[in-house]
């Protein structure tokens, strides 16, 4: 139920640093019951990113603040209700992971960790919402070793073009690859170490979660 139309706005004469643009950007969203992701790009000068969703979806906007949109037109209330749910379980996984907006305690500093970051939330909405989103759904092996590389090759920068690409649009001909990649290396964790839950993961960095998941060389 995530879609994602990947915007951006710039000047080439008024600085945007300093104007709140990305506050402002946000407050309007609120006020208008959109559900947005927005960051200042740093890979452009004066630019602004920022994602607008349709569906149902999150995001964690401070420690105890969780902000939460949802379509009013989507015409099947009832699984608009279970994804709502599972929404708020999703992004609840990152209020225990200390990932938010503002003053996280964990920050991913790749796009491969904020994939893993993301993955193991998506377990937890899966298991826990007792729904099967996209974006959880992978390949196999091959083709997911195959994202792997691909996605270390990419800028590491989290306020990038390309970062919301691999996150929220298609690359390849694939839509969601962050999420579905970190799905899939927090399956291989949990798969590999029976003993451990996907409650247990909330408190383990990415690099952590990717060694449980054998993937140590890359």
């Amino acid at each position: 139920m995530r879609s994602w139309d990947i915007c951006e706005v710039n000047t080439d004469e008024t600085p945007i640093k300093g104007v709140m643009l990305r506050g402002r950007i946000r407050k309007f969203a609120i006020k208008n019951n959109l559900d947005l992701l927005t960051e200042n790009a740093s890979d452009t000068e004066n630019t602004v990113r920022f994602a607008v969703h349709h569906g149902t979806g999150g995001t964690l906007l401070r420690p105890k603040l969780l902000g939460i949109g949802y379509d009013p037109g989507f015409e099947d209330k009832g699984v608009l209700s279970k994804n709502l749910r599972a929404t708020v379980l999703h992004e609840c996984y990152h209020a225990v992971q200390g990932w938010s907006d503002e003053n996280p305690t964990m920050v991913p500093t790749t796009l491969l960790e904020d994939g893993v970051l993301e993955g193991v939330a998506t377990v937890f909405e899966r298991e826990y919402g007792k729904t099967t989103p996209p974006w959880s759904v992978y390949k196999d092996d091959e083709t997911m070793h195959g994202w792997l590389s691909l996605v270390k090759q990419q800028n590491n920068d989290p306020n990038s073009r390309k970062y919301f690409d691999y996150k929220f649009g298609e690359v390849k001909g694939e839509k969601w690859m962050l999420y579905r990649l970190g799905t899939w290396i927090a399956d291989k964790a949990l798969d590999s170490n029976p003993g451990l839950s996907i409650t247990s993961l909330a408190s383990k960095e990415a690099k952590d979660i990717i060694s449980l998941a054998g993937l140590t060389d890359i």
